[in-house]
């Protein structure tokens, strides 16, 4: 039986070779669609590992629908005290986090598919995020923004753009620019941080 196989293979070998060529591509397809997985997996897990950095505990508000299909939802601030109180914590802050969108000259600024995070300021240990341009915002509608962002966008320090965010669509000022942990990008995400 083998032998009859062998002629066989021998008697088409330009059919054998380009068999053995689809065999072996398809493999190297795979292969290689788990390695970038992985790689991807791997890169998004060290963003997270930076950001979250000094960070034992992470309290976040429930949906029914779901984290991404539901409204934002808040805390009361009373909660922040309960925290504070629970024996072993050291140190508590509050924060939000929503999407938006960013419009820099009357567009919309594609991410390719990431999210434009607006969130909050928080304090070393929670944060972090360096200023490496300007200040840090101060004032009601100042913001800082990564700098992958102002790098595509050409914004500056001093520079006014929207945000268009749950609550509707604000104009703020960029009063820096900052990067996370080493990075100047978290994967094309647009983060806006400030008062807003």
């Amino acid at each position: 039986m083998m032998r009859l196989a062998f002629r066989s293979l021998a008697s088409k070998p330009l059919r054998t070779a380009l068999t053995t060529l689809a065999i072996l591509l398809g493999v190297a397809m795979i292969t290689g669609t788990y390695v970038l997985t992985d790689q991807i997996d791997r890169g998004f897990a060290d963003i997270f590992t930076t950001a979250f950095k000094g960070t034992a505990v992470i309290v976040e508000p429930t949906s029914e629908l779901g984290e991404m299909e539901s409204a934002p939802r808040s805390f009361d601030a009373a909660l922040l005290d309960e925290v504070r109180a629970v024996p072993g914590v050291r140190k508590a802050q509050g924060s939000y986090e929503t999407m938006g969108a960013a419009i820099v000259d009357g567009e919309a600024v594609k991410t390719g598919g990431a999210p434009t995070l607006l969130t909050s300021i928080t304090d070393t240990p929670f944060s972090q995020a360096t200023v490496v341009a300007g200040r840090g915002p101060e004032a009601r509608n100042e913001v800082v923004i990564i700098r992958s962002f102002a790098d595509e966008s050409g914004l500056k320090v001093g520079d006014r753009f929207a945000v268009a965010a749950p609550a509707g669509m604000q104009q703020v000022e960029v009063a820096g620019i900052f990067e996370w942990g080493n990075e100047g990008s978290m994967g094309g995400t647009i983060v806006v941080a400030g008062r807003l």
